[in-house]
Protein backbone atom coordinates (compact mmCIF):
# COMPACT_ATOMS: atom_id res chain seq x y z
CA UNK A 1 0.00 0.00 0.00
CA UNK A 2 1.37 3.29 -0.98
CA UNK A 3 2.57 6.55 1.34
CA UNK A 4 -0.54 8.62 -0.19
CA UNK A 5 -2.94 5.66 0.85
CA UNK A 6 -1.63 5.27 4.50
CA UNK A 7 -1.67 9.04 5.32
CA UNK A 8 -5.16 9.55 3.81
CA UNK A 9 -6.81 5.88 5.74
CA UNK A 10 -4.92 7.40 9.08
CA UNK A 11 -6.67 11.17 8.31
CA UNK A 12 -10.20 9.32 8.04
CA UNK A 13 -9.49 7.27 11.32
CA UNK A 14 -8.43 10.65 12.99
CA UNK A 15 -11.56 12.50 11.64
CA UNK A 16 -13.76 9.87 12.84
CA UNK A 17 -11.69 8.90 16.22
CA UNK A 18 -9.80 11.66 17.59
CA UNK A 19 -6.35 11.98 17.89
CA UNK A 20 -6.10 10.43 21.05
CA UNK A 21 -6.94 6.64 19.35
CA UNK A 22 -5.08 7.81 16.29
CA UNK A 23 -2.12 7.74 18.33
CA UNK A 24 -2.47 4.32 19.63
CA UNK A 25 -3.58 3.11 16.42
CA UNK A 26 -0.64 4.36 14.39
CA UNK A 27 1.72 2.83 16.86
CA UNK A 28 0.24 -0.58 16.91
CA UNK A 29 -0.03 -0.26 12.49
CA UNK A 30 4.32 0.12 12.92
CA UNK A 31 4.42 -3.26 14.67
CA UNK A 32 2.31 -4.46 12.67
CA UNK A 33 4.45 -3.83 9.53
CA UNK A 34 7.39 -5.77 10.81
CA UNK A 35 5.59 -8.57 10.10
CA UNK A 36 4.70 -7.29 6.42
CA UNK A 37 8.11 -7.47 5.87
CA UNK A 38 8.37 -10.92 6.92
CA UNK A 39 5.17 -12.24 5.24
CA UNK A 40 7.18 -12.17 2.17
CA UNK A 41 9.53 -15.03 2.47
CA UNK A 42 6.82 -16.79 4.32
CA UNK A 43 4.62 -17.13 1.32
CA UNK A 44 7.29 -18.21 -0.92
CA UNK A 45 7.26 -21.45 1.29
CA UNK A 46 3.42 -22.18 0.81
CA UNK A 47 4.13 -21.83 -2.85
CA UNK A 48 3.46 -25.91 -4.37
CA UNK A 49 5.99 -27.11 -6.33
CA UNK A 50 5.39 -27.67 -10.23
CA UNK A 51 5.58 -31.43 -8.81
CA UNK A 52 2.64 -31.09 -6.32
CA UNK A 53 0.42 -29.12 -8.90
CA UNK A 54 1.13 -32.56 -11.03
CA UNK A 55 0.51 -34.61 -8.23
CA UNK A 56 -2.84 -32.70 -7.23
CA UNK A 57 -4.15 -32.48 -11.24
CA UNK A 58 -4.23 -36.63 -11.23
CA UNK A 59 -5.65 -37.09 -8.25
CA UNK A 60 -8.84 -38.94 -8.29
CA UNK A 61 -11.76 -37.85 -6.25
CA UNK A 62 -15.12 -40.19 -5.50
CA UNK A 63 -17.17 -38.61 -7.91
CA UNK A 64 -17.39 -35.49 -10.30
CA UNK A 65 -17.94 -31.72 -8.84
CA UNK A 66 -17.47 -28.89 -11.10
CA UNK A 67 -16.88 -25.73 -9.63
CA UNK A 68 -18.42 -22.50 -11.47
CA UNK A 69 -15.92 -19.23 -10.59
CA UNK A 70 -18.20 -15.88 -11.21
CA UNK A 71 -16.63 -13.06 -12.40
CA UNK A 72 -18.25 -10.06 -12.69
CA UNK A 73 -16.90 -7.42 -15.12
CA UNK A 74 -16.62 -3.65 -15.45
CA UNK A 75 -14.41 -1.97 -17.52
CA UNK A 76 -11.02 -4.40 -16.02
CA UNK A 77 -7.89 -2.88 -16.55
CA UNK A 78 -6.03 -5.21 -18.79
CA UNK A 79 -3.30 -6.50 -16.94
CA UNK A 80 -5.53 -7.37 -14.04
CA UNK A 81 -7.67 -9.33 -16.09
CA UNK A 82 -4.87 -11.49 -17.80
CA UNK A 83 -3.59 -12.10 -14.49
CA UNK A 84 -6.66 -13.18 -13.21
CA UNK A 85 -7.75 -15.24 -16.16
CA UNK A 86 -4.30 -16.86 -16.19
CA UNK A 87 -4.40 -17.87 -12.28
CA UNK A 88 -7.86 -19.95 -13.01
CA UNK A 89 -6.41 -21.22 -15.98
CA UNK A 90 -3.37 -22.21 -13.62
CA UNK A 91 -5.27 -24.36 -11.42
CA UNK A 92 -4.21 -27.78 -10.53
CA UNK A 93 -8.07 -28.58 -10.43
CA UNK A 94 -9.36 -28.91 -13.59
CA UNK A 95 -13.22 -29.37 -13.57
CA UNK A 96 -14.05 -25.72 -13.50
CA UNK A 97 -15.60 -23.31 -15.72
CA UNK A 98 -15.60 -19.53 -15.66
CA UNK A 99 -18.36 -17.29 -15.48
CA UNK A 100 -18.16 -13.97 -16.75
CA UNK A 101 -20.84 -11.07 -16.52
CA UNK A 102 -19.47 -7.98 -18.29
CA UNK A 103 -20.97 -5.23 -17.77
CA UNK A 104 -18.62 -2.62 -19.61
CA UNK A 105 -19.81 -0.08 -22.26
CA UNK A 106 -16.74 -1.09 -24.22
CA UNK A 107 -15.61 -4.67 -25.99
CA UNK A 108 -11.88 -4.34 -24.15
CA UNK A 109 -13.11 -7.21 -21.44
CA UNK A 110 -14.29 -9.49 -24.52
CA UNK A 111 -11.97 -9.01 -27.00
CA UNK A 112 -9.11 -10.33 -24.15
CA UNK A 113 -11.53 -13.15 -22.90
CA UNK A 114 -11.59 -14.24 -26.50
CA UNK A 115 -7.26 -14.98 -26.58
CA UNK A 116 -7.99 -17.63 -24.31
CA UNK A 117 -9.18 -20.46 -26.07
CA UNK A 118 -10.78 -22.65 -23.67
CA UNK A 119 -14.32 -23.94 -23.58
CA UNK A 120 -14.17 -23.57 -19.92
CA UNK A 121 -14.47 -20.14 -20.20
CA UNK A 122 -17.98 -18.35 -20.90
CA UNK A 123 -18.75 -14.73 -21.40
CA UNK A 124 -21.40 -12.91 -21.67
CA UNK A 125 -21.95 -8.54 -22.35
CA UNK A 126 -24.94 -7.42 -20.21
CA UNK A 127 -27.17 -5.36 -22.08
CA UNK A 128 -26.38 -2.86 -19.23
CA UNK A 129 -24.41 -2.45 -16.22
CA UNK A 130 -26.75 -3.41 -13.34
CA UNK A 131 -23.98 -2.89 -10.13
CA UNK A 132 -22.19 -5.43 -8.85
CA UNK A 133 -25.28 -7.14 -7.20
CA UNK A 134 -26.92 -7.38 -10.33
CA UNK A 135 -24.10 -8.37 -13.00
CA UNK A 136 -23.12 -11.10 -10.15
CA UNK A 137 -26.74 -12.59 -10.39
CA UNK A 138 -26.23 -12.23 -14.51
CA UNK A 139 -23.15 -14.87 -13.86
CA UNK A 140 -24.42 -17.10 -11.68
CA UNK A 141 -27.65 -17.68 -14.26
CA UNK A 142 -24.92 -19.12 -16.65
CA UNK A 143 -23.16 -21.43 -13.69
CA UNK A 144 -23.78 -25.21 -14.65
CA UNK A 145 -21.43 -26.25 -11.91
CA UNK A 146 -22.53 -28.10 -8.38
CA UNK A 147 -19.81 -25.53 -6.52
CA UNK A 148 -20.09 -21.49 -6.47
CA UNK A 149 -16.74 -20.07 -5.83
CA UNK A 150 -16.59 -15.74 -6.41
CA UNK A 151 -13.30 -13.91 -7.82
CA UNK A 152 -13.10 -9.90 -8.10
CA UNK A 153 -12.15 -8.97 -11.73
CA UNK A 154 -8.94 -7.64 -10.55
CA UNK A 155 -7.63 -10.09 -7.84
CA UNK A 156 -6.21 -13.38 -8.24
CA UNK A 157 -5.96 -17.46 -7.12
CA UNK A 158 -2.82 -19.54 -6.12
CA UNK A 159 -2.87 -22.57 -8.56
CA UNK A 160 -3.72 -24.72 -5.70
CA UNK A 161 -7.05 -22.96 -4.41
CA UNK A 162 -9.81 -24.79 -6.23
CA UNK A 163 -8.01 -28.49 -5.29
CA UNK A 164 -7.95 -27.54 -1.90
CA UNK A 165 -11.47 -26.26 -1.98
CA UNK A 166 -12.69 -29.66 -3.62
CA UNK A 167 -11.04 -31.95 -1.19
CA UNK A 168 -12.63 -30.24 1.72
CA UNK A 169 -16.17 -31.15 0.00
CA UNK A 170 -14.91 -34.30 -0.33
CA UNK A 171 -15.14 -34.39 3.24
CA UNK A 172 -18.42 -33.20 3.05
CA UNK A 173 -18.59 -29.54 3.48
CA UNK A 174 -21.15 -27.38 2.29
CA UNK A 175 -19.17 -24.04 2.26
CA UNK A 176 -15.71 -23.06 2.52
CA UNK A 177 -13.19 -20.64 2.92
CA UNK A 178 -10.03 -19.62 2.59
CA UNK A 179 -7.05 -17.08 4.10
CA UNK A 180 -6.35 -13.94 1.77
CA UNK A 181 -3.74 -11.16 1.19
CA UNK A 182 -3.40 -8.45 -0.37
CA UNK A 183 -1.58 -7.23 -3.32
CA UNK A 184 -0.47 -3.70 -4.70
CA UNK A 185 -1.01 -2.61 -8.13
CA UNK A 186 1.94 -3.85 -9.53
CA UNK A 187 0.96 -7.78 -8.74
CA UNK A 188 4.52 -7.91 -7.38
CA UNK A 189 3.93 -7.31 -3.64
CA UNK A 190 2.43 -8.60 -1.24
CA UNK A 191 1.33 -7.80 2.44
CA UNK A 192 -1.38 -7.99 5.33
CA UNK A 193 -2.17 -11.72 4.96
CA UNK A 194 -5.43 -12.57 7.19
CA UNK A 195 -4.91 -15.67 8.72
CA UNK A 196 -8.75 -16.17 9.44
CA UNK A 197 -10.34 -18.10 12.67
CA UNK A 198 -12.11 -21.19 11.79
CA UNK A 199 -15.99 -20.33 11.51
CA UNK A 200 -16.80 -18.34 14.62
CA UNK A 201 -20.07 -17.19 14.76
CA UNK A 202 -20.22 -13.81 16.29
CA UNK A 203 -16.73 -13.04 15.03
CA UNK A 204 -18.67 -13.34 11.57
CA UNK A 205 -21.67 -10.58 12.64
CA UNK A 206 -18.92 -8.02 13.96
CA UNK A 207 -16.66 -8.37 10.57
CA UNK A 208 -17.16 -10.35 6.93
CA UNK A 209 -13.88 -11.69 8.04
CA UNK A 210 -14.79 -14.83 5.51
CA UNK A 211 -14.33 -12.73 2.28
CA UNK A 212 -12.29 -14.40 -0.24
CA UNK A 213 -12.07 -17.04 -1.22
CA UNK A 214 -15.33 -18.25 -0.63
CA UNK A 215 -17.40 -21.29 -2.27
CA UNK A 216 -20.67 -23.01 -1.19
CA UNK A 217 -22.92 -25.46 -2.73
CA UNK A 218 -24.74 -24.31 -5.69
CA UNK A 219 -28.48 -25.52 -4.35
CA UNK A 220 -27.63 -23.67 -0.96
CA UNK A 221 -26.02 -20.20 -2.96
CA UNK A 222 -29.70 -20.20 -4.84
CA UNK A 223 -31.84 -21.18 -1.90
CA UNK A 224 -30.34 -17.97 -0.31
CA UNK A 225 -31.52 -16.03 -3.21
CA UNK A 226 -28.27 -14.85 -5.04
CA UNK A 227 -27.14 -10.88 -4.57
CA UNK A 228 -29.10 -8.47 -3.77
CA UNK A 229 -28.85 -4.73 -4.77
CA UNK A 230 -29.92 -3.26 -1.65
CA UNK A 231 -26.82 -4.15 -0.10
CA UNK A 232 -24.08 -2.77 -2.62
CA UNK A 233 -21.03 -2.70 -1.07
CA UNK A 234 -21.69 -5.20 1.04
CA UNK A 235 -23.38 -7.74 -1.12
CA UNK A 236 -21.23 -10.96 -0.22
CA UNK A 237 -22.02 -10.22 3.25
CA UNK A 238 -25.58 -10.26 2.97
CA UNK A 239 -25.27 -13.49 0.48
CA UNK A 240 -23.11 -15.39 3.00
CA UNK A 241 -24.77 -14.97 6.07
CA UNK A 242 -28.14 -16.18 4.19
CA UNK A 243 -25.99 -19.14 2.97
CA UNK A 244 -25.14 -19.71 6.63
CA UNK A 245 -28.86 -19.18 7.48
CA UNK A 246 -30.28 -22.19 5.13
CA UNK A 247 -27.78 -24.44 6.73
CA UNK A 248 -28.32 -23.49 10.23
CA UNK A 249 -24.60 -22.08 10.33
CA UNK A 250 -23.03 -25.71 9.81
CA UNK A 251 -21.18 -27.41 7.26
CA UNK A 252 -18.46 -24.36 6.71
CA UNK A 253 -15.02 -25.50 6.07
CA UNK A 254 -11.95 -22.96 6.70
CA UNK A 255 -8.82 -24.01 4.52
CA UNK A 256 -5.92 -21.96 6.54
CA UNK A 257 -3.93 -21.28 3.82
CA UNK A 258 -3.61 -17.79 1.72
CA UNK A 259 -4.97 -18.95 -1.47
CA UNK A 260 -6.50 -15.32 -2.68
CA UNK A 261 -4.84 -12.30 -3.47
CA UNK A 262 -7.03 -9.13 -2.94
CA UNK A 263 -5.35 -6.08 -4.88
CA UNK A 264 -5.20 -2.64 -3.24
CA UNK A 265 -5.79 0.11 -5.32
CA UNK A 266 -6.71 4.00 -4.57
CA UNK A 267 -10.24 3.31 -5.85
CA UNK A 268 -10.70 -0.09 -3.76
CA UNK A 269 -12.07 -0.88 -0.61
CA UNK A 270 -8.91 -2.94 0.34
CA UNK A 271 -6.31 -0.04 -0.49
CA UNK A 272 -8.05 2.58 0.97
CA UNK A 273 -11.60 1.97 2.90
CA UNK A 274 -13.06 5.15 3.40
CA UNK A 275 -13.05 4.87 -0.67
CA UNK A 276 -16.21 3.00 -0.22
CA UNK A 277 -18.08 4.63 2.59
CA UNK A 278 -21.16 3.52 1.18
CA UNK A 279 -20.37 -0.04 1.36
CA UNK A 280 -19.73 0.04 5.63
CA UNK A 281 -23.58 1.08 5.64
CA UNK A 282 -24.41 -1.42 3.61
CA UNK A 283 -22.90 -3.60 5.69
CA UNK A 284 -24.57 -2.12 9.16
CA UNK A 285 -27.79 -2.55 7.29
CA UNK A 286 -26.89 -6.55 6.30
CA UNK A 287 -26.83 -6.96 9.95
CA UNK A 288 -29.71 -4.56 11.14
CA UNK A 289 -31.78 -6.52 8.44
CA UNK A 290 -30.43 -10.30 9.94
CA UNK A 291 -31.23 -8.98 13.40
CA UNK A 292 -35.20 -8.31 11.96
CA UNK A 293 -35.39 -11.88 10.58
CA UNK A 294 -34.33 -13.62 13.67
CA UNK A 295 -37.04 -11.35 15.33
CA UNK A 296 -34.21 -9.89 17.93
CA UNK A 297 -34.33 -6.62 19.06
CA UNK A 298 -31.50 -4.22 18.74
CA UNK A 299 -29.23 -1.62 17.38
CA UNK A 300 -26.31 -2.26 14.96
CA UNK A 301 -23.14 0.48 14.56
CA UNK A 302 -19.72 1.15 13.44
CA UNK A 303 -16.89 0.71 15.48
CA UNK A 304 -13.52 2.77 15.15
CA UNK A 305 -12.24 0.98 12.26
CA UNK A 306 -14.39 0.72 8.98
CA UNK A 307 -15.99 -2.89 8.29
CA UNK A 308 -16.40 -3.69 11.55
CA UNK A 309 -19.46 -3.60 13.77
CA UNK A 310 -20.71 -4.00 17.26
CA UNK A 311 -24.80 -5.48 17.99
CA UNK A 312 -26.23 -4.27 20.85
CA UNK A 313 -29.34 -6.76 21.91
CA UNK A 314 -31.95 -5.43 23.57
CA UNK A 315 -31.90 -7.30 27.21
CA UNK A 316 -35.13 -10.01 27.94
CA UNK A 317 -36.12 -8.62 31.34
CA UNK A 318 -36.77 -12.54 32.79
CA UNK A 319 -33.36 -13.50 31.65
CA UNK A 320 -32.66 -15.76 34.46
CA UNK A 321 -29.21 -16.07 35.54
CA UNK A 322 -25.95 -15.83 37.61
CA UNK A 323 -23.39 -13.35 38.21
CA UNK A 324 -20.53 -13.71 39.04
CA UNK A 325 -17.55 -10.95 40.27
CA UNK A 326 -14.70 -12.06 41.87
CA UNK A 327 -14.08 -9.09 44.82
CA UNK A 328 -10.31 -8.46 43.67
CA UNK A 329 -11.65 -7.22 40.45
CA UNK A 330 -13.44 -4.08 39.61
CA UNK A 331 -15.92 -4.10 37.29
CA UNK A 332 -15.13 -0.62 34.87
CA UNK A 333 -17.90 -0.38 32.00
CA UNK A 334 -20.82 1.26 33.35
CA UNK A 335 -24.15 -1.25 33.10
CA UNK A 336 -21.99 -4.09 32.06
CA UNK A 337 -24.34 -6.31 34.15
CA UNK A 338 -26.91 -5.32 31.05
CA UNK A 339 -24.99 -5.61 28.55
CA UNK A 340 -24.19 -8.95 29.57
CA UNK A 341 -27.81 -10.42 30.41
CA UNK A 342 -28.46 -8.96 26.65
CA UNK A 343 -26.86 -11.48 24.88
CA UNK A 344 -29.00 -14.26 26.86
CA UNK A 345 -32.14 -13.35 24.29
CA UNK A 346 -30.10 -15.59 21.53
CA UNK A 347 -31.42 -18.87 23.36
CA UNK A 348 -28.23 -20.56 22.33
CA UNK A 349 -25.67 -18.32 24.12
CA UNK A 350 -24.78 -19.93 27.62
CA UNK A 351 -22.55 -17.65 29.36
CA UNK A 352 -20.79 -14.19 28.57
CA UNK A 353 -17.22 -13.00 29.70
CA UNK A 354 -15.01 -10.24 28.88
CA UNK A 355 -11.70 -8.62 28.79
CA UNK A 356 -9.79 -8.94 32.59
CA UNK A 357 -6.75 -6.48 32.94
CA UNK A 358 -3.67 -6.16 35.26
CA UNK A 359 -2.80 -3.38 37.47
CA UNK A 360 -0.05 -2.49 34.70
CA UNK A 361 -2.84 -1.92 32.03
CA UNK A 362 -2.28 -4.65 29.71
CA UNK A 363 -4.42 -7.39 29.26
CA UNK A 364 -4.53 -10.53 31.44
CA UNK A 365 -7.10 -12.74 29.92
CA UNK A 366 -10.05 -11.94 27.30
CA UNK A 367 -11.63 -15.52 27.30
CA UNK A 368 -8.83 -18.61 26.96
CA UNK A 369 -8.47 -20.99 24.62
CA UNK A 370 -6.34 -24.15 23.63
CA UNK A 371 -2.98 -23.97 21.83
CA UNK A 372 -1.47 -26.27 19.72
CA UNK A 373 0.66 -27.46 22.21
CA UNK A 374 -2.90 -28.20 24.17
CA UNK A 375 -2.36 -26.20 26.78
CA UNK A 376 -5.13 -23.93 27.92
CA UNK A 377 -3.65 -20.27 27.25
CA UNK A 378 -5.66 -16.23 27.53
CA UNK A 379 -6.16 -14.84 25.04
CA UNK A 380 -4.56 -11.41 24.00
CA UNK A 381 -2.86 -12.09 27.02
CA UNK A 382 -0.40 -8.46 27.94
CA UNK A 383 -1.80 -6.81 25.02
CA UNK A 384 -1.76 -3.00 25.73
CA UNK A 385 -5.05 -1.25 26.57
CA UNK A 386 -5.77 0.54 24.18
CA UNK A 387 -4.83 -1.74 21.17
CA UNK A 388 -7.21 -3.81 19.09
CA UNK A 389 -5.00 -6.58 17.99
CA UNK A 390 -4.43 -8.55 14.86
CA UNK A 391 -7.13 -7.90 12.30
CA UNK A 392 -8.78 -5.81 15.45
CA UNK A 393 -9.99 -9.12 16.89
CA UNK A 394 -9.22 -8.14 20.12
CA UNK A 395 -11.62 -5.30 19.86
CA UNK A 396 -14.61 -8.08 18.57
CA UNK A 397 -17.35 -9.49 19.95
CA UNK A 398 -16.75 -13.22 19.64
CA UNK A 399 -17.52 -17.02 20.59
CA UNK A 400 -14.78 -18.52 22.71
CA UNK A 401 -14.04 -22.04 24.16
CA UNK A 402 -14.08 -20.38 27.78
CA UNK A 403 -14.18 -17.47 29.55
CA UNK A 404 -13.04 -16.59 33.33
CA UNK A 405 -15.79 -17.54 36.11
CA UNK A 406 -14.50 -14.87 38.25
CA UNK A 407 -15.71 -12.28 36.02
CA UNK A 408 -18.88 -14.02 34.07
CA UNK A 409 -22.43 -14.20 33.76
CA UNK A 410 -24.07 -17.97 33.31
CA UNK A 411 -27.31 -18.64 32.27
CA UNK A 412 -29.02 -19.96 34.92
CA UNK A 413 -30.13 -23.70 32.95
CA UNK A 414 -26.82 -24.05 31.31
CA UNK A 415 -24.88 -24.06 34.63
CA UNK A 416 -28.02 -26.54 36.22
CA UNK A 417 -26.24 -29.33 34.32
CA UNK A 418 -23.01 -28.52 35.63
CA UNK A 419 -24.28 -28.03 39.03
CA UNK A 420 -21.51 -30.22 40.18
CA UNK A 421 -19.02 -28.46 38.00
CA UNK A 422 -19.19 -24.98 39.33
CA UNK A 423 -15.39 -25.74 41.28
CA UNK A 424 -13.74 -26.70 38.64
CA UNK A 425 -11.20 -24.43 36.91
CA UNK A 426 -12.81 -21.67 33.93
CA UNK A 427 -11.39 -23.83 31.17
CA UNK A 428 -13.18 -27.54 32.24
CA UNK A 429 -16.33 -25.30 33.83
CA UNK A 430 -17.12 -23.92 30.16
CA UNK A 431 -16.17 -26.84 28.36
CA UNK A 432 -18.62 -28.57 30.42
CA UNK A 433 -20.96 -25.99 29.60
CA UNK A 434 -20.19 -26.20 25.57
CA UNK A 435 -20.57 -29.80 25.76
CA UNK A 436 -23.97 -29.43 26.35
CA UNK A 437 -24.80 -26.99 23.34
CA UNK A 438 -24.73 -23.85 24.26
CA UNK A 439 -22.30 -21.09 23.26
CA UNK A 440 -19.54 -18.98 25.30
CA UNK A 441 -19.04 -15.00 24.26
CA UNK A 442 -16.25 -12.65 25.07
CA UNK A 443 -17.53 -9.08 24.98
CA UNK A 444 -14.18 -6.76 24.58
CA UNK A 445 -16.46 -3.66 25.72
CA UNK A 446 -17.31 -5.76 28.97
CA UNK A 447 -13.87 -4.83 30.95
CA UNK A 448 -12.99 -5.38 34.72
CA UNK A 449 -9.49 -4.48 36.49
CA UNK A 450 -7.89 -6.70 38.80
CA UNK A 451 -7.42 -4.18 42.46
CA UNK A 452 -5.50 -6.98 44.55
Amino acid sequence: MSIENNVKKTIGFMKRNGLKKTVYQAKERLSELALDKEYESKRRECIPSKAELKKQSEHLFQKPVKISILVPTFHTPEDYLRVMLESVLAQSYENWELCIADGSSSMLVESVVAEYDDERILYRHLRENGGISENTNAALSMATGDFIAFLDHDDFLEPDALFLIRREIEKGAKMVYTDEDKVDESGTRFFMPNYKKDFNYDLFLSNNYICHLFAVDASIARQAGGFDSRYNGSQDYDFILKCLEQTKFTGIHHIAKVLYHWRAHVLSTAGNPDSKMYAYEAGRKVLEDFLARNHYKGRVRHMDHLGFYRIDYEPDSDADYLLFVDERLKPVTPGYEEIMKSYLVRPEVGAVGGKIYGRNGKVLAAGYQKGENGLVEPMYGGMPRKYSGYMHRASLVQDVEAVSKNACLIRREAISDVQEDIYLNSYKLFEKIRQSGYTIIMDPLIEFEKIR
